[in-house]
């Protein structure tokens, strides 16, 4: 008597459990929470765009349903829905790499434009110090000398600041890494002179909340800088536009890019290479000064 054969059936996923199992990985890596905050917020609202259309199976989704569903995505700026289509990118190709799905959708988003991002002048950051308090000046010349995030500002601790050699390390990176970049005389001296008064402990924040003793949230550092937005009238301030106008002062100053991405806490250096269209005018200026044909005799 022959057995009858039998064949092992891929379980079929929802969009709802193939999400759910792509955040539970992302758990298990230990990603940041602002990162897995930012993954669960596009998923829900692309896992709920296909149960409206009917869509019960991850394997269902093609690439026509993925231009159907970032043409709704209209309400934003193209910039949000270019970053909202990479998340979708992500989550099949982890799809893939579980063996959940056998090929990923072709996702087609939108070409950004060309812009350049602001950067701080000298005079604008001379303009920008003269609205400071103490607190304020060392939060601003902290983030344009070592060109750490606004989060990792805030996570600054006063042992972190070897105010004796300028090195600053980095605990609570992007991606939970820890890293070292450093601060000048200039802002050692702001930031002595900021601590002189206060007499912290060692493991209290380096730069605390006013209002409550605490360490500044990232609205906090947000609220400062409006602040001195509003008082210096200098309209391009930002937190990330200090740490923007470290990068661009770096490369303008010759330093490598491979060593700047490892300061900043870039895994590549793929998002610096945009800061050099802004060096454009300095190229051509350099260009200009060489005139390499001009010269011949």
């Amino acid at each position: 008597m022959k057995r009858r054969a039998t064949t092992s059936r891929k379980r079929k996923y929802t969009p709802q459990d193939a999400a759910a199992l792509f955040l539970l990985d992302c758990e298990a890596r230990r990603l940041a929470p602002s990162t897995i905050l930012w993954y669960r917020s596009k998923l829900t609202r692309f896992t709920t765009w296909l149960a409206a259309q009917d869509i019960g199976t991850i394997d269902a989704v093609d690439a026509l349903a993925m231009r159907r569903y970032l043409a709704t995505l209209t309400d934003t700026t193209i910039q949000h829905q270019h970053n909202c289509g990479r998340t979708p990118r992500r989550f099949f190709r982890f799809l893939v790499g579980e063996g959940v799905i056998d090929q990923a959708p072709t996702i087609a988003q939108p070409k950004l434009p060309r812009v350049v991002l602001p950067a701080l002048t000298e005079a604008q950051v001379r303009t920008v110090l003269r609205a400071c308090d103490e607190r304020d000046r060392a939060i601003v010349l902290t983030i344009l000398d070592s060109g750490v995030r606004a989060s990792e500002l805030a996570a600054l601790t006063v042992e972190d600041v070897d105010l004796a050699t300028g090195t600053v390390t980095v605990r609570k990176g992007k991606g939970s890494k820890t890293r070292i970049t450093f601060v000048g005389a200039r802002t050692r001296k702001a930031i002595t002179h900021y601590l002189s008064d206060r007499q912290p402990r060692p493991h209290e924040p380096l730069f605390p909340s006013k209002a409550t003793g605490l360490a500044l949230t990232l609205s906090g550092i947000v609220q400062i800088m409006r602040r001195l937005r509003d008082e210096s009238g200098v309209e391009v301030l930002t937190a990330h536009a200090l740490r923007r106008t470290f990068a661009i002062t770096a490369l303008r100053g010759g330093m490598d890019i491979h060593v700047l991405a490892r300061l900043m806490g870039h895994a590549d250096t793929q998002v610096l290479w945009r800061y050099l269209d802004i060096l454009e005018d300095d190229l051509r200026e350099a260009h200009a000064s060489a005139r390499p044909v001009d010269r011949l005799k």
